[in-house]
């Protein structure tokens, strides 16, 4: 049912009919941090693990961070469609999170975000980027760790 290629992974997944998640784990994931539009830090993280959550009575799918290293959290998209690449934005992404973008691509999936408005002393711009994806699984819902989202409120 899945290949190796991020994107085909996740359009296989969300043509299935099972109401399970997608497990994606990544060996490399570079996070880059601006403040203001200046670079500011740059981290490395291995073996990142993503899960992916279809939302019931939605043509969306949702990305689940769950990474040590930043805030957990989650945000949905539109189902990728046909092209050899998907550019999108980020939906319901939490407070004070917004101007969200995703990207998906055959090797790499990347989405960045803003933290702070503009009159904000410090407006942080967040960019990920999951590269080298090493497995890739469906695994068992678990509807107490399955966050939903209903008009930016997590059930």
């Amino acid at each position: 049912m899945l290949n190796s290629d991020v994107l085909d992974s996740i359009r296989c997944y969300a043509e299935d009919t099972n109401q399970n998640s997608l497990e994606l784990l990544f060996a490399n994931l570079e996070i880059r941090l601006y403040n203001r539009g200046e670079f500011f830090k740059r981290t490395l993280k291995y073996n990142s693990i993503l899960f992916v959550h279809k939302i019931p009575e939605s043509p969306n799918l949702q990305l689940e961070i769950t990474d040590e290293t930043v805030f957990g959290f989650c945000f949905s998209f539109k189902v990728p469609g046909p092209l050899p690449f998907y550019r999108g934005i980020m939906e319901q992404i939490p407070s004070p999170l917004h101007s969200g973008h995703i990207e998906i691509e055959s090797d790499r999936l990347f989405f960045d975000f803003e933290n702070g408005g503009p009159k904000n002393k410090h407006q942080i711009s967040l960019n990920f980027s999951y590269t080298h994806l090493q497995r890739f699984q469906i695994t068992e819902s678990q509807d107490t760790k399955k966050p939903y989202f209903v008009k930016n409120r997590v059930l």
